[in-house]
């Protein structure tokens, strides 16, 4: 046997031995990690601006000043400097989303690259790097430049279940940077109100169509599609102090817009005044016990909701042309009656028949609410326990073509007749599902209007994320808080309760600590803090 074999199987023997040994594996040093940019320009920007703080991941400023659409406005305006300062034309795309929308033509995705490179170097102004459909990265201003060159020399990854598409050399596409979202965030001094990049603007870099005429939009349709054959701008809207040219092809109305006024009414009682106190003591005297079932003092309790039930309309809900305060002839003592957009209407002012006065039901309130004067025929209606809890838009209560769009009780109405366990509410319902003819029985008439209306197809159901609460459960307070950090509820009610859980004391005390925390800015409507 050639020797070459021989050796060939011995070293095969002593590599299989080898094989079998326990080996002992030496761990050489931890290869470094490269700095974060982001966080390394943090770091310098803290000692720049004395006054920033980080909140969670990002930098930002306090302001205790600013509400929710003041933030997003400013925003825009604060871009529209850095435009207008490079000379570069912008146009605004009208949008039901939130957030405001530039529209960047094509050729000029470089210098405004270098624009706010430039302008917002040294500041604590972020921007996200936008693609088709999704967010590439995070950079400041001093990154920006090379954080776009890196994301495109990264090949795209292809969806879950879809194949690499090859590009016209046969590789596939890169990542390309369709826009910016920038944003300067700031948070109160209690932090517990944050403006970050769902307060930003998004710059959107359009495409040249491939004949050379029109433009492509980026990263989101318009009501005529993705083309449109001009770019150029109508009038200028007037936005934050500064002229903001239009998209002049989406300037129109279109059929899913509002262009109707929208009003917000509020009824309200406070039941610390001595007039209200002694009226109300004189009709319960003179009641019967029916009537007196549910005259329980919590149902006028005032809590001070109405100053925050103010501020989220403020905050949430610019758009309100002007709200209307229904109360028994009180005003508290810090609400600005003569601002413009506020008008106190008194019961004794109403009222079609003045002789049923004093009236301390609700239900009875509500019949009357179409009387006010000057009241929009589109309205919102609050009890003073109801609150915005994040940006909504007209279209989300009304259609283009003034229907409105309601939120239903999943629940029905339990079968039966009514019984002396049925709640308040149950029980009127149960009056308006039994009143053969009309009746001097207690009816719901805004629970009534809104369902007759759906059945009849004057109403079309809403989609809305709401958060009901009563206030003596413990554990449905204890909610609050996750409410608080995520802000996830288009709408919240926080409904007074007398039960035995939580004595009203510690309800009060609740309430007031996060009805502060949720509403830390002022509305207009006030001439003094609480």
């Amino acid at each position: 046997m050639p020797a070459a074999v021989l050796a060939g199987r011995a070293a095969r023997r002593l590599v299989r031995r080898l094989c079998r040994l326990p080996v002992r594996v030496v761990a050489g040093p931890e290869p470094e990690q490269a700095p974060d940019p982001v966080r390394t320009t943090e770091m310098r920007l803290l000692g720049l601006h004395p006054g920033l703080v980080r909140h969670g991941d990002r930098l930002a400023g306090i302001r205790d000043d600013l509400l929710s659409w003041q933030a997003r406005d400013a925003g825009l305006a604060e871009v529209a400097e850095v435009l207008d300062g490079a000379g570069i034309r912008y146009a605004l795309v009208p949008d039901p989303g939130y957030r405001h929308r530039l529209a960047i033509r094509p050729g000029d995705r470089r210098a405004v690259l270098d624009a706010f490179a430039e302008a917002c170097a040294d500041q604590p102004v972020y921007f996200e790097l936008l693609g088709h459909g999704k967010e590439l990265g995070l950079t400041l201003a001093d990154g920006l430049l090379a954080a776009v060159a890196a994301t495109e020399a990264v090949r795209a990854d292809p969806e879950p279940g879809q194949q690499e598409e090859p590009g016209e050399s046969g590789e596939p596409e890169i990542e390309r940077v369709k826009g910016l979202r920038v944003f300067r965030p700031t948070v109160t001094t209690g932090r517990t109100l944050y403006y970050g990049a769902d307060h930003g603007c998004d710059l959107e870099f359009w495409d040249a169509d491939a004949e050379g005429s029109g433009a492509v939009a980026a990263i989101a349709e318009t009501p005529y599609g993705w083309w449109l054959p001009s770019m150029e701008t109508s009038g200028p809207v007037r936005i934050a102090g500064r002229d903001i040219p239009v998209l002049g092809l989406l300037a129109g109305t279109f059929p899913k817009d509002i262009d109707f006024p929208v009003d917000a009414v509020i009824t309200w009682v406070d039941d610390s005044g001595p007039g209200w106190c002694r009226r109300r003591a004189a009709a319960l005297a003179t009641a019967g016990p029916e009537l007196r079932l549910d005259a329980a003092d919590h149902r006028y309790r005032n809590r001070d909701e109405l100053r925050y039930c103010l501020r989220s309309i403020a905050a949430y809900a610019p758009w309100v042309r002007r709200i209307f305060l229904v109360t028994d002839d009180q005003v508290p003592p810090w609400l600005d009656t003569a601002h413009p957009g506020l008008t106190v209407v008194p019961h004794r002012e109403l009222f079609a028949d003045p002789a049923v006065l004093p009236v301390f039901n609700s239900h009875a309130i509500e019949t009357q609410l179409h009387r006010i004067p000057g009241l929009a025929e589109h309205f919102l209606y609050f009890n003073d326990d109801l609150f915005l809890g994040r940006p909504v838009q007209p279209h989300s209560f009304f259609l283009g073509s003034g229907l409105p769009r309601i939120v239903r009780n999943s629940r029905t109405v339990p079968p039966g007749e009514r019984t002396e366990g049925d709640s308040v509410y149950t029980a009127a319902q149960k009056n308006a599902r039994a009143a053969v003819f009309r009746s001097a029985a207690d009816l719901p008439p805004v629970t009534l209007a809104l369902y007759a209306a759906h059945a009849t197809g004057q109403a079309v159901d809403a989609r809305l994320e709401h958060f009901y609460a009563v206030t003596d459960r413990a554990e449905q307070l204890g909610r609050l808080a996750d409410l608080l950090a995520s802000r996830w509820a288009d709408t919240f009610c926080l409904a007074d309760g007398d039960g035995p859980e939580l004595p009203a004391e510690e309800q009060s005390r609740v309430l007031a600590e996060f009805l502060r925390d949720y509403y830390p800015v002022a509305s207009p409507y006030e001439l003094s803090p609480p």
